[in-house]
């Protein structure tokens, strides 16, 4: 009767590790990256990473995320790593850029098959982003896209000018005139 037991026991421990091993093994169901999004523009020189993780996997206890930004050779030491679904990287210069994500285990070794995505974005610095039209926005342009600073809008080059010269006349005359009245 001992024996039936021991047996059983080593069976169902057997049993037990095979099972909880498999799912150790096997990538969760679902890892995605959401934000950026595949083709987004972001005007920006930081680039935020949202991520989706399949409700069975603790990131931090079950395993973590390798991020890597327009990165070829692809290795965990390079890696950025990280176990919350946000992670911002900074100072991402303009342009078209790849960013690689993969989900490892605990001890930050990749699943069999590995869980890998891939998304491909462009970035726009904040200052370099370019200005509305009046045809694109349906407000008034910049003074600067008609003509200068101190052009106001609708006002002809022509009509500033005379402007100028009423008040350059206006001001030797002032100035001129009250010194010739000074010597008289």
């Amino acid at each position: 009767m001992k024996l039936k037991i021991a047996t059983l026991s080593v069976i169902t421990y057997l049993l037990f590790s095979a099972i909880s091993a498999h799912a150790q093994a096997s990538p969760p169901s679902t890892f995605h990256i959401i934000s950026p999004a595949p083709g987004e523009v972001i005007v920006s020189n930081k680039v935020s990473v949202l991520v989706n993780v399949s409700q069975d996997f603790l990131l931090g206890k079950d395993g973590y995320i390798f991020l890597w930004l327009d990165t070829l050779e692809r290795t965990p030491e390079n890696a950025r790593i990280t176990s919350e679904i946000q992670y911002i990287f900074d100072n991402v210069p303009s342009g078209l850029h790849t960013l690689y994500g993969e989900l490892v285990r605990a001890g930050q070794s990749s699943f069999e098959p590995k869980s890998e995505v891939k998304v491909e974005f462009e970035t726009i610095d904040e200052e370099i982003k370019p200005v509305a039209t009046s045809a694109d926005t349906g407000n008034e342009a910049p003074p600067e896209a008609n003509g200068g600073l101190f052009i106001p809008p609708g006002k002809s080059n022509a009509t500033i000018v005379i402007i100028l010269i009423i008040l350059a006349v206006a001001i030797l005359w002032y100035v001129f005139g009250r010194s010739s009245k000074k010597t008289s």
